[in-house]
């Protein structure tokens, strides 16, 4: 399974362990410890250990701002620079 969807699978606000090769999560915890712990009990001595966010919001950066794509079920409002409202994102 790539790695994006491993994530995405994870229980969110918690740590996983990931396999060095990152195709499989070997241990996960509320804390860091916890996830390490696990992953040595898996028999991974040295695991890669990845935060995960408790909410996946895609977003873009830019060098100016951070622009925010809005969640399912919200709508986002641009303010063009003429003052008026763009509702087409």
């Amino acid at each position: 399974m790539p790695r994006v969807e491993l994530l995405r699978n994870a229980a969110p606000n918690t740590w996983v362990a990931l396999s060095e090769d990152e195709s499989q999560i070997v241990g996960e915890g509320l804390s860091y410890e916890e996830a390490v712990a696990a992953a040595e009990k898996n028999g991974f001595s040295d695991p890669i250990l990845i935060k995960i966010p408790p909410c996946w919001i895609p977003r873009v950066l830019r060098a100016s701002a951070a622009a925010v794509t809005a969640p399912p079920g919200f709508e986002l409002t641009r303010i063009q620079r003429s003052g008026t409202a763009d509702r087409s994102n």
